[in-house]
Order: structure tokens, then C-alpha cells, then sequence
């Protein structure tokens, strides 16, 4: 909702891709109407005193997208132990072969199928690293 918020976030987005900065600015234009709490913290360390704050009869949905490459291995297996530890419902759109609970592709290995989208560990698609290319795995 914070003006110079979102538009340091667009700068951001490179210059030519104004599909995806068009999607940037409608997301955050439905997280300021929906009145969304964002909490910036770091993943390894804070996930589960934010997960504590969500309304007791909230569905969790931990989301992380191109983010488990940044930690190392041991990192990536306890930050994925730890969601499911929380209950939590898992959104991860990662690059092949980061994100520990997600199975082998056995998919070409292309620019296109380079990120895996999967839901509590099972792959739903595969895709560019911008998601702007969908295919079934």
C-alpha cells in the first residue's frame, strides 16, 4: 500500500518486461485492498514467529519463489521440514533440482523447463524463470 514502496519494487523489474511489472502493480494494488500484512524478516530465522501471528482458522500458505537456492543444502531440507512442521500448505517455484522435497523431472531440460511450481512437494508445472511459460512436467 506504500507509494514509494511499490514503485522501488518496479524499478526492480528490468526495463523491458512490462508484462511482469504489469502484473507486479495489480498484485499489490489486491494486497493493499485486501489489507495483506507483509513482514520482512529472513526465512531461516523468522518463519515460524510470523506463522504464529495468522488468524488461528487460517488456511497457511508459505510461498517462496527462487528463494531456496540462497541457502545451502542442510538449510533448504530444515526450512522445508520446518513449513511442514507448521502445517503450513507449500507454494515453491524454484529451479530444478533446489528445492529437496521436489522429485526428479524427467522432462527436457530447456530455457523454458528451467523452474519447477509445486504444491507441498508435488510439481504442477514447469516453466521459464519469470513464469511467463507454463507446461505440464
Amino acid at each position: 500500500a506504500d507509494a514509494d514502496t511499490l514503485a522501488w519494487l518496479q524499478t526492480l523489474v528490468w526495463p523491458e518486461h512490462e508484462i511482469r511489472r504489469a502484473r507486479l502493480t495489480a498484485a499489490a494494488a489486491l494486497a493493499a485492498e485486501e489489507g495483506m500484512q507483509i513482514t520482512a524478516g529472513d526465512l531461516t530465522t523468522d518463519l515460524a514467529r510470523v506463522a504464529a501471528g495468522a488468524p488461528r482458522d487460517a488456511t497457511l500458505v508459505v510461498t517462496h519463489s527462487a528463494t531456496l537456492a540462497y541457502l545451502d543444502e542442510p538449510a533448504r531440507h530444515r526450512t522445508v521440514e520446518q513449513i511442514t512442521r507448521l502445517g503450513a500448505h507449500r507454494i515453491s517455484f524454484e529451479a530444478r533440482g533446489v528445492d529437496p522435497s521436489v522429485p526428479p523431472i524427467d522432462a527436457p531440460l530447456t530455457p523454458k523447463t528451467l523452474f519447477v511450481a509445486a504444491l507441498d512437494g508435488a510439481p504442477y508445472a514447469l516453466a521459464d524463470g519469470h513464469r511467463t511459460v507454463l507446461a505440464r512436467p
